[in-house]
């Protein structure tokens, strides 16, 4: 892995995604939001802090994927097409994946945000309704998925892995405030390397903590952090992306 600032910070992650809001109406056993204590009270990303992102991401010539989750609901938030709009406004080569549990996904929903820029649409079904079959949408069940421990947060722990792991190389998590989280399993937030309105993108992912994590977790070495020795996810263990590009 080379770890160098260039002249031009030219994004070298392939994943970006946003937590656009921490709600959700749903609480699966599997996930965070059903944890007692987890859930607090909703926030959403206002659409001018999300534009200030999708700027950043467009100025390191961005081209991958831009998804809307952190253990929450996308299409709560009151913007919704705004936010779809404007990523495909600004950052026209990226591709966006809504991964949603279609409770509010209707018809005209699901139009809407294709005609607003969503390139794809997962829907996974945790109550056992049925969606219909459509053009860009990909329809699953909580069984076709590999369901994991959430670093340790929910279902079994289990001996720490060493096996690599290429999560936080491959993608940039972005919270709700900001922040630049570890990974996607980092339910609790436990470790942040910067915030991006406070601190430039090539410096939070060049910063010593940043560049320790990934170099110490590509070889396999998940006592890096607590949450990689409690974490159950073995689906990066090499930095060749799975993605659902249309």
């Amino acid at each position: 892995m080379n770890e160098e600032i260039g002249s031009k910070f030219i994004a070298p992650f392939q994943m970006a995604e946003i937590e656009i809001n921490s709600h959700c109406n749903r609480r699966c056993s599997y996930c965070p939001q059903s944890v007692p204590g987890y859930r607090k009270p909703p926030r959403f990303m206002t659409l001018e802090a999300f534009q200030k992102i999708m700027l950043i991401l467009r100025d390191a010539e961005f081209k991958g994927r831009i998804s809307y989750h952190f253990f929450n609901e996308p299409l709560l938030h009151p913007q919704i097409y705004e936010i779809v709009s404007s990523a495909a406004t600004i950052c026209p080569e990226a591709h966006q994946v809504i991964f949603t549990n279609g409770d509010l996904l209707t018809e005209e929903c699901y139009l809407k945000l294709i005609e607003c820029g969503a390139s794809k649409i997962v829907v996974t079904s945790h109550g056992g309704k049925v969606f219909p079959e459509r053009e860009r949408q990909v329809n699953l069940t909580p069984q076709d998925l590999h369901l994991t421990n959430r670093g340790g947060k929910v279902l079994e722990k289990i001996a720490i892995l060493s096996t690599p792991c290429f999560a936080p190389s491959t993608m940039l998590i972005v919270g709700v405030n900001g922040n630049v989280m570890l990974c996607y399993e980092d339910a609790d937030r436990t470790t942040t390397f910067g915030n991006l309105f406070e601190t430039s993108l090539e410096q939070i992912w060049f910063s010593p903590s940043a560049v320790e994590v990934r170099r110490r977790l590509e070889s396999g070495d998940r006592d890096v952090r607590k949450v990689c020795s409690e974490c159950s996810n073995i689906t990066h263990e090499s930095p060749i992306v799975y993605d659902l590009h249309p």
